[in-house]
């Protein structure tokens, strides 16, 4: 090589040994990318930059169809994320992101269904068996983000927020993660009431102002179909399934499922009892729902 690409090596030699001591949020990379303009790198995965980081800077040279121009881009992705790292993220780390959930209070068997994440993902992990958290930490490993972007009922969205998750964890941001993921009963991280309103928030208008009449108003199957050209049958089924999803949560965080009935037939204000941050319409149908559920189950959910 030249003294100039002899240079150019030197510099992503440097960069590279920095950057792989320190933990990377994968999303972060595919966005610096993009903002370079370094459309050939983003539509590879940001998880393939570790091919990159283990290559030397005179083999960069070899690749076929790598020049100065790609190189020079590279570097200035790892000078990006050298800036971007925060001075108390920059110690060495083994800890994969099952270990992290694992340190920080979360099962690595929590349920996919219940960790915050798009109905598309919920859905693809059904038909994929893709029960756990620690099963999808592991299709993220083995597919990455150009793997998951190929199908065709998953999209953009979807994706990236399966992305945020794993990125979070790598990066070490426990709050961050704690917005999709219990962490510790009775700490920081998704509680009762947060997975409520994601069930609720999951609705569409249409549904939600359906299962308002029905379970707010308490009209007739027929009476809530009114106007939207649905049948009973139809209104019947969006109630079961929403309400199927409230009770699979009560299962799940059962010691506040115990609290809620007593609540509730004490008359008290279960809502403060939970801590709800949700919105008042929100929290209307979530206490019509939780009364439908427990007038159905008086002893409680099985």
């Amino acid at each position: 090589m030249n003294s100039s690409n002899n240079s150019l090596a030197a510099r992503w030699d440097a960069l590279s040994d920095a950057i792989r001591k320190r933990d990377l949020a994968s999303s972060s990379v595919r966005q610096l990318a993009e903002q370079a303009g370094v459309e050939w790198y983003a539509k590879r995965g940001d998880e393939k930059l570790g091919d990159f980081l283990e290559k030397r800077g005179a083999a960069l040279f070899k690749i076929p169809g790598f020049g100065r121009k790609k190189i020079e881009k590279l570097c200035e992705i790892l000078e990006s994320l050298g800036e971007l790292v925060p001075a108390d993220r920059k110690e060495v780390t083994t800890d994969s992101p099952r270990q992290r959930l694992e340190k920080w209070g979360c099962p690595i068997d929590f349920p996919c269904r219940l960790i915050v994440l798009p109905t598309r993902v919920r859905h693809y992990c059904e038909k994929n068996e893709i029960v756990s958290v620690g099963d999808l930490i592991d299709e993220w490993e083995q597919r990455g983000y150009c793997g998951l972007m190929a199908e065709r009922n998953l999209g953009a969205k979807s994706v990236r927020a399966i992305e945020r998750l794993i990125a979070n964890l790598i990066a070490g941001d426990r709050a961050a993660t704690a917005t999709q993921v219990p962490l510790k009963p009775g700490k920081p991280g998704i509680d009762f009431a947060a997975s409520l309103e994601h069930v609720i928030s999951d609705q569409s208008r249409m549904q939600l102002n359906l299962l308002e009449r029905r379970l707010v108003a308490q009209l007739t199957l027929e009476e809530s179909a009114e106007g939207y050209g649905f049948t009973r049958e139809r209104v019947r089924q969006i109630e079961a399934s929403f309400l199927a999803a409230i009770e699979d949560r009560l299962d799940y965080f059962d010691g506040e499922h115990g609290e809620l009935l007593s609540a509730w037939l004490a008359e008290e204000d279960w809502f403060l009892l939970v801590g709800w941050h949700g919105t008042k319409q929100g929290a209307i149908l979530a206490k019509a729902s939780l009364e439908a559920i427990f007038n159905r189950h008086a002893d409680g959910v099985e």
